[in-house]
């Protein structure tokens, strides 16, 4: 799978989680940073490397 293609399936899961599990208090977000974007990225943050 191309990076921009599992870029996309992860920041479109998580409406799709959120509407299925609103009603239980589930909330997700997700943020995509690259190497090149030189951030750093808070510690409670899951890490997903490809």
């Amino acid at each position: 799978m191309e990076d921009e293609q599992l870029e996309d399936n992860i920041v479109i899961s998580g409406p799709i989680l959120n509407s299925k599990f609103s009603k239980t208090g589930f909330s997700i977000s997700a943020t995509v940073v690259e190497e090149e974007d030189r951030r750093d990225v808070s510690r409670h943050y899951q890490l997903l490397k490809t």
